[in-house]
């Protein structure tokens, strides 16, 4: 149960630095690769295909940089 407050307070705390930095596009920028690259590796993980690291790698490249352009 300690894990999971430490993690909310984390998250939270994470949550509000990027919206009190949002005026900055960089800082959305970042936000967004940040999520694209969490839910890249959440549907790798749930699928169970985190071993293919040459597929992995790849999507996790072009889920980070597909933002920035």
């Amino acid at each position: 149960m300690m894990k999971r407050t430490i993690t909310g307070a984390v998250i939270t705390a994470a949550v509000y630095l990027v919206l009190y930095f949002s005026y900055i596009p960089q800082v959305m920028l970042c936000a967004t690769a940040m999520l694209c690259t969490c839910a890249v590796y959440e549907i790798y993980r749930a699928a169970g295909v985190i071993e293919n690291e040459i597929l992995f790698i790849v999507s996790f490249t072009a889920a980070l940089s597909i933002v920035f352009f």
